[in-house]
């Protein structure tokens, strides 16, 4: 992996990326439609043959599973592209937001939000169970929810969960015509909620 180097360098001095890419467990694993999301995102910006000219190897399955560590570099590597090396948090939250906002409003997400009502509740419960399909580590909880909030737990989640998450979190609630106030309270680099209120 000959671009691992140069993100760490460009991102590293912004980010926790090099202690993050040390603790993840060799054995966790993501499926490659978040790789592919990412991707699809920076080509809706214009942006992916600048990624492809750090990371030129960008063929990833849907359905194989590939190393977490692979993707902490993408999205830091895109995040920094959507934004700068400086504001890497800024750019991996809008790039999550912003692939979000695109799949709800696609064919698929529409039929999907349709089914789910555009409950915003509803909406996190499948987005919980997403994630047991798309990765092999860590979990997700709804912990609270009411009419008007909602609280999802994070633990052991080694995607930035306060940027990267965070934004594919209010893509999703955009998308069920709710503008929530979100706050994100972490225990460690690692574990932690996103409240969620409208």
């Amino acid at each position: 992996m000959l671009y691992r180097q140069r993100i760490v360098e460009l991102v590293g001095p912004h980010c926790d990326i090099v202690r993050r890419l040390a603790d993840v467990p060799a054995t966790a694993k993501v499926r490659g439609v978040y790789f592919r999301s990412a991707l699809e995102e920076l080509a809706r910006r214009g942006l992916r043959s600048a990624f492809e000219a750090v990371i030129p190897e960008t063929d990833r399955s849907i359905f194989t599973l590939y190393p977490l560590t692979d993707y902490l570099l993408w999205v830091a590597w895109a995040g920094a592209l959507v934004a700068s090396p400086a504001a890497v948090h800024t750019g991996m939250l809008e790039l999550s937001r912003g692939n979000a906002v695109y799949y709800g409003n696609s064919l698929l997400g529409r039929s999907l939000l349709r089914l789910l009502s555009r409950d915003p509740i509803r909406q996190l419960h499948q987005a919980i169970q997403s994630k047991r399909a798309v990765t092999n580590y860590g979990r997700w909880t709804l912990v609270e929810e009411g009419s008007n909030h909602a609280v999802v737990r994070l633990e052991e989640e080694y995607v930035w969960i306060e940027s990267a998450l965070l934004g594919g979190a209010l893509g999703g609630l955009e998308c069920c015509r709710i503008q929530p106030k979100a706050e994100v309270k972490l225990r460690d680099p690692y574990n932690g909620d996103l409240i969620f209120r409208w």
